[in-house]
């Protein structure tokens, strides 16, 4: 299994289309690639593109907060797995700083996914 993290701290420089194209792009590529494309943005703009519903499915905050399962949370949609993002993760970001919340961020898919094969973009 292999992850791929796209993160910066300056907004405007492609990280969620970047994201996208991975997620989307690698098993059109490469059909033995599974990939799951995980939304952390309060902006839902992963999730949007990946054709998600961050209304009335569990989302990366439903996860954090302990409510659901990663596993849960997984939406099958046309573009590919994700789990979704909205500005329900605004509360999170209140709980984690600096390191804490990457550690955070980077610790959960790889726990989950490890026996699963997937590629987590």
């Amino acid at each position: 299994m292999k992850i791929i993290t796209i993160q910066n701290g300056k907004g405007g420089i492609g990280k969620t289309t970047t994201a996208w194209a991975l997620a989307t792009g690698l098993p059109q590529r490469h059909p033995e690639f599974k990939t799951l494309a995980i939304d952390f943005e309060p902006s839902g703009n992963l999730t949007y593109l990946m054709n998600g519903d961050f209304v009335n499915s569990p989302t990366m905050y439903h996860v954090f907060n302990g409510d659901v399962d990663i596993r849960a949370a997984i939406q099958h949609t046309d573009q590919g797995d994700t789990i979704a993002g909205n500005s329900s993760l605004t509360k999170i970001d209140k709980l984690f700083s600096g390191a804490d919340y990457l550690k955070g961020i980077n610790t959960i898919p790889r726990q989950t996914y490890r026996q699963q094969r997937e590629d987590v973009v």
